[in-house]
């Protein structure tokens, strides 16, 4: 499912901050603890870059 059997973040700063560029106007993340790997701090960081 969400990045099953690839080796990459499901989320990333640059990610969020292409597709607010591109005009999108929401950005849809994974709750934590919904999608193994994702943090508390990755929501953060998320957080942070579609604000910056």
């Amino acid at each position: 499912m969400h990045g099953s059997g690839v080796n990459e973040a499901v989320v990333s700063e640059e990610s969020v901050k292409e597709f607010i560029a591109a005009g999108a106007d929401v950005i849809l993340v994974p709750a934590v603890g919904t999608v193994p790997g994702f943090t508390k701090s990755d929501l953060i960081s998320s957080l942070i870059a579609a604000t910056l």
